[in-house]
C-alpha cells in the first residue's frame, strides 16, 4: 500500500519510516538516501559490465550502443524517436539474414523477419505476458496491474474471450444507444460546418461506449471523473513506462519515485480505488442481502475467472481502458482522416449501411457482419497505417530453434517485423489506399475469412496473430463499427483548412496524426 501523503509516496518505504533519537531524523534519511542511491548505481554498473556467454545466433547489429553510452540511455532515446526507420534499414541492409539484434525501449532484443510469424504464431515459447510485465515494471507501484504478477492480465484475457466477445450481440443495441447520445454531445447538431480536433473528440467518445459495454448499467459509467481517469490514464502509465525503461533495471525501483510521469501514474490510481471499490462494495452488500442478484458485466466476468484468488478489481478496470480505448480511437481517427482524403468511398459505404439496417431490421451483430464494404475499408486503413511496426513480441521461456536453424536461447525477447503490410509481392500497388481492396479479395475462392479485418496472418499483422494475436479484437472491431457507421451516417466531413495529417512514430507504436483537425457538420437528412 502507497503512504497516505503524495509527499511520502514519493520516497522509497524504507526511508520513510526511518527514525532517529534526538530529532535526528533528516540525517540519517540523507545517509539511507545516499547509500541506497550509490549501492543501486554500483549494481547498475556491474549488471551492465557483466557480459553473460549467450549460445544464441549471431546476427548483425542495428542501433548498437556506443562505447560510452553506458547504460544505453542513447541507443533506446534513438529507437524512441526514429525505430519505423532503424527497423525498415535493417531489413534493407540485412534482407538476406533471419533477423538482426537491436537495443529497443526496454534493453537488447531480436528483430526477425515476417517470415517466421507462421511458425511462432501459436508458439506457447512466446511469452507475451512477460514481456508486459517486464515493460509495465512488475510489483511497482502506479503500475498497480502488476501487483499480482500476470494474475491481472490472465483475467482480463479470459474476461475478453470467453466473455466480452460473446456477449456482442446482447451489447450492440446498447453500444448503439450510447453512440448517439454521446455524438449529439461531442459533435453537436451543428448544421454549419465547425473545427474539431479529431483524436481528442474520438477518445471522448469511445470512453463513454466502453464504459457503458464495461461497466453496464451502474452509475458509475457515466461519472465525469471515471471517464476522466479510463481517458488518460493509459497515456499516463505508457509515458511513465517509457520514461523509466530507460534507466537501468536495477535502478528503477528507486527512480519510480521521483519520476513525474511515475508520480501522476500513481495518484490516478489512487483516484481511480476511490470512485471504483465504493461500487464493488455495494455489489457484494446487494449480493449478501440477495443471493438471487445478478452482474452481466466486465466486473462481475472478472470476479468469476479470479476463481477465488485474490485479483485487484479496479486495476484490471485500467487495464480494459488501456487495452480498449486507445487502440479503437486510433484505428476510427485514421479511417476517418482516410475518407476525408477519399471521399468516393463515403457515398457507397453510406448504402452499404443503410441497405443492411433496413434488411436487418435495426443493430445487431448480424448486421455489422453483412457490412463487406467497411470492414474492408477499416482493414485497410490497417494495413497502410497499423498500430505497430511489430505483430507479435514477446520474451522466450525456453530455447528455440527456427526453421532456418537460427537457435535463439531462452530469455531473449524478439519481435516479428509487419512490413509486409507494404510488400509489393504481397499486395498490388501497396503505397496506394484502396477501399475496396479486401472487399475484392473476399470474393476470391479461399479468400472470404483471411480477408476479414479480425482475421490475421503474416500479410496482416493489424491485431497481431495466431494464439498471440489481441483477444478484444472482435469486441474492438464491433465497437469501432458502431461508431464509423453512426459518423457516417448523422456526419459530412472535410480536412480542416491547411490540415496535412502526418502519422506519428514513436518506439513501437505508428499513431494517426493526434493535433489533425477535421471541419464537420451535422447532415440534413
Amino acid at each position: 500500500m502507497e503512504a497516505s501523503t503524495e509527499h511520502e509516496a514519493t520516497l522509497p518505504i524504507g526511508i520513510v519510516n526511518t527514525t532517529a533519537p534526538h530529532g535526528g531524523r533528516h540525517g540519517v534519511d540523507s545517509f539511507y538516501l545516499v547509500a541506497s542511491t550509490a549501492l543501486a548505481l554500483l549494481v547498475a554498473v556491474l549488471s551492465f559490465f557483466r557480459k553473460p556467454s549467450s549460445k544464441s545466433t549471431p546476427l548483425p547489429w542495428v542501433n548498437r550502443p556506443g562505447t560510452f553510452d553506458v547504460f544505453r540511455m542513447g541507443a533506446k532515446y534513438r529507437f524512441l524517436m526514429g525505430a519505423r526507420d532503424m527497423v525498415r534499414k535493417g531489413f534493407e541492409d540485412y534482407g538476406d539474414t533471419p533477423g538482426f539484434r537491436m537495443v529497443a525501449d526496454g534493453g537488447e532484443i531480436v528483430m526477425l523477419a515476417p517470415r517466421f510469424a507462421a511458425e511462432l504464431k501459436n508458439d506457447h515459447r512466446v511469452d507475451f505476458v512477460q514481456l508486459f510485465l517486464q515493460d509495465f515494471h512488475e510489483g511497482i507501484l502506479g503500475f498497480d496491474f502488476t501487483q499480482q504478477g500476470a494474475r491481472d492480465a490472465k483475467i482480463l484475457r479470459e474476461v475478453t474471450k470467453s466473455q466480452l466477445t460473446h456477449h456482442l450481440s446482447k451489447i450492440t443495441d446498447s453500444l448503439s444507444s450510447e453512440c448517439m447520445v454521446s455524438m449529439q454531445r461531442i459533435f453537436t447538431d451543428n448544421e454549419d460546418y465547425h473545427d474539431i480536433e479529431l483524436r481528442s473528440s474520438l477518445l471522448d467518445l469511445i470512453s463513454r461506449i466502453s464504459s457503458k459495454a464495461f461497466l453496464g448499467g451502474d452509475p458509475l459509467y457515466q461519472d465525469e471523473n471515471w471517464l476522466s481517469i479510463t481517458t488518460t490514464y493509459a497515456g499516463t502509465v505508457n509515458k511513465a513506462a517509457v520514461m523509466l525503461r530507460l534507466w537501468p533495471r536495477p535502478l528503477r525501483p528507486l527512480v519510480h519515485w521521483f519520476l513525474p510521469s511515475c508520480v501522476e501514474a500513481r495518484t490516478q490510481v489512487r483516484l481511480a480505488r476511490r470512485l471504483f471499490e465504493p461500487m464493488v462494495e455495494r455489489r457484494r452488500r446487494a449480493k449478501a442481502e440477495d443471493p438471487d442478484v445478478r452482474f452481466d458485466d466486465t466486473v462481475e466476468w472478472a470476479e468469476k475467472a479470479a476463481k477465488g484468488l485474490p485479483y485487484d478489481a479496479s486495476a484490471v478496470q485500467l487495464l480494459f481502458s488501456m487495452a480498449a480505448m486507445h487502440t479503437t480511437t486510433d484505428l476510427l481517427t485514421q479511417v476517418i482522416l482516410d475518407l476525408a482524403a477519399h471521399p468516393e468511398v463515403v457515398a457507397p459505404l453510406r448504402r452499404e449501411i443503410e441497405a443492411v439496417l433496413h434488411e436487418e431490421g435495426g443493430w445487431t451483430k448480424s448486421a455489422l457482419h453483412k457490412m463487406k464494404l467497411l470492414d474492408s475499408v477499416l482493414k485497410e486503413c490497417q494495413r497502410v497505417k497499423p498500430a505497430a511496426i511489430s505483430g507479435l513480441r514477446g520474451v522466450l521461456n525456453a530455447d528455440v530453434t527456427l526453421s532456418d536453424g537460427t537457435h535463439l536461447e531462452k530469455g531473449t525477447s524478439i519481435a516479428v517485423s509487419s512490413h509486409l503490410h507494404w510488400d509489393e509481392t504481397i499486395y498490388e500497388k501497396p503505397e496506394k489506399w484502396d477501399g475496396w481492396r479486401f472487399y475484392k479479395l473476399r470474393q476470391a475462392p479461399g479468400k472470404e475469412h483471411s480477408s476479414q479485418l479480425v482475421s490475421t496472418s503474416p500479410d496482416h499483422m493489424g491485431f497481431g496473430i495466431g494464439t498471440h494475436a489481441c483477444p478484444g479484437r472482435f469486441f474492438g472491431a464491433h465497437e469501432v463499427k458502431v461508431a464509423l457507421c453512426h459518423f457516417l451516417l448523422r456526419y459530412d466531413w472535410k480536412l480542416a483548412e491547411g490540415c496535412v495529417p502526418q502519422t506519428r512514430t514513436f518506439m513501437w507504436s505508428l499513431v494517426a496524426d493526434p493535433k489533425a483537425k477535421i471541419s464537420i457538420k451535422r447532415r440534413c437528412v
